[in-house]
């Protein structure tokens, strides 16, 4: 029993006007309408999860081979497979062959630092993407970061080149599909 409230000399703040003191159970009006959209969503979801599930969660794991290659004498070379005019130069940091067997694919990976600036690495590659019949699609020019994307029959070629620490990196993908 609280002997505050239940005194008769308990006056409530003159400042507090108005004021509904709730236990939270008080009954709350339900909108039908709200109900069923609620259901029907829940309903959706639960559809588009059991549907998604079949199609690709009993598929199993795909199977990826992937090889590094080694650094010897300290320089990594480049993953053999690249075609024998690609660009490039400078010191790789990066260099793996992912193999999909499935799928009978292989992804070429490079990354190289040089001394070329982003502007001139960015033509460099466009211009080898155009001579060599790639569509090109190209990144946003204003960006820090510049990519380049090119395909042709069963090829994919991904060219992203940055300048982090004023060094110019070179990341490219090469898919051959």
């Amino acid at each position: 029993m609280d002997p505050v409230r239940n005194s008769t000399e308990y006056k409530p703040d003159s400042n507090v006007k108005n004021m509904k003191i709730s236990n939270g159970m008080e009954p709350t009006q339900n909108n039908p309408k709200k109900i069923i959209l609620t259901v029907a969503v829940i309903i959706l979801i639960a559809a588009g999860g059991y549907f998604l599930f079949q199609k690709y969660g009993g598929q199993g794991q795909t199977r990826v081979e992937v090889e590094s290659a080694p650094a010897v004498n300290g320089v990594i070379a480049a993953p053999e497979g690249l075609p024998e005019d690609f660009p490039w130069e400078g010191v790789v940091t990066e260099s793996a062959t992912t193999h999909y067997p499935e799928y009978n694919a292989k992804q070429l990976s490079l990354s190289y630092q040089t001394p070329k600036t982003v502007a001139e690495k960015y033509a460099e590659y466009k211009n080898y993407m155009a001579k060599n019949g790639y569509t090109v699609t190209e990144g946003d020019p204003k960006a820090s970061v510049r990519a380049l994307f090119g395909t042709k029959s069963g090829t994919n070629l991904s060219v992203v080149i940055s300048n982090p620490d004023n060094i110019t990196l070179v990341q490219i993908s090469y898919l051959l599909k």
